[in-house]
Formats: structure tokens, C-alpha cells, sequence
């Protein structure tokens, strides 16, 4: 299992559309922009959460699939399937957390704080750019799965 690598972008794509899919629903995998992913094992996976709107990619063609995925892309991941695809509603209540306030992903952040998916990485901390390990994210899918 690899539990201390850290997760990139092709594998999360994979987690978030057999999460997906584990909860009844069915994934579109229809042609995505992105040049980059043709030969992944993942390609249907990103094109499911392209379709979902869980993912715009690192630019409009490219998805980046080797690339690494940091704290804060993984609660944006997160929190766009649990608000977009789910139609779960989020909390934008202050957090604790002192370093998110600069991340793109602030409101995802506050989002999977607040349903209990994450605490952060001390009780006033996020580390938002700090990469995701494939031991963290399977804690943080498998909250999801029960909040879900």
C-alpha cells in the first residue's frame, strides 16, 4: 500500500471516482480538454471528476496526473464533491486554523473542518501546502464515506 508515499493527482482522481461511485452514483467519463492523461490508469477516473466538476485541472489541457497533491487540493477535491456532485451543503464557520487564510482553498478547508473530515495538523494549523500521504488521504476518505 505505500502508506507514507504521498498521493498524486491521477491516484486522488481515482479515489474520489470509486468513492463516488461506492456511494450509488454513476460516473460520466466523457472526453475531457486535457492533453496529459491519454494512458493513465486513472483516465476515466479524472474524466469522471472533470464531469462532476470536482476538477478543472492545472490549466484548461493540462490535468498534471504525475503531480502531487498538497492539503489544500485535497480539501478542494473534497469539498467540490461533497457541494457539487452531492449537493452537500458546507460550512463557512471560522476555523481554528491560522494558515489557511491565503489558500485558494479556504472555504473547502473550513468545509471539511467543520463535517469533521479533517482537524489539521495541530489544533491551530492546516499546513495547506504540505502533500497529502496515501495513509492521510485514506483517513480522510474513509470520514467522508461516513459523513456521506
Amino acid at each position: 500500500y505505500s502508506p507514507l508515499e504521498t498521493v498524486t493527482r491521477e491516484q486522488m482522481a481515482a479515489f474520489l471516482a470509486r468513492l463516488y461511485r461506492t456511494l450509488g452514483h454513476d460516473c460520466d467519463s466523457s472526453p475531457t480538454p486535457f492533453t496529459d492523461i491519454a494512458g493513465s490508469f486513472a483516465e476515466t477516473d479524472i474524466a469522471c471528476i472533470f464531469a462532476l466538476g470536482v476538477t478543472t485541472g492545472v490549466s484548461s489541457t493540462l490535468y498534471d496526473p504525475d503531480g502531487l497533491v498538497t492539503r489544500e487540493q485535497m480539501a478542494a477535491f473534497l469539498g467540490r464533491l461533497w457541494r457539487d456532485a452531492l449537493g452537500g451543503s458546507c460550512s463557512s464557520a471560522a476555523t481554528p486554523l491560522g494558515d489557511i487564510a491565503a489558500s485558494f482553498a479556504r472555504a473547502e478547508i473550513q468545509c471539511i473542518y467543520a463535517l469533521a473530515i479533517t482537524t489539521g495538523t495541530s489544533p491551530t494549523t492546516y499546513s495547506p501546502t504540505q502533500s497529502v500521504t496515501r495513509e492521510q488521504m485514506a483517513s480522510f476518505l474513509a470520514r467522508f464515506w461516513k459523513t456521506a
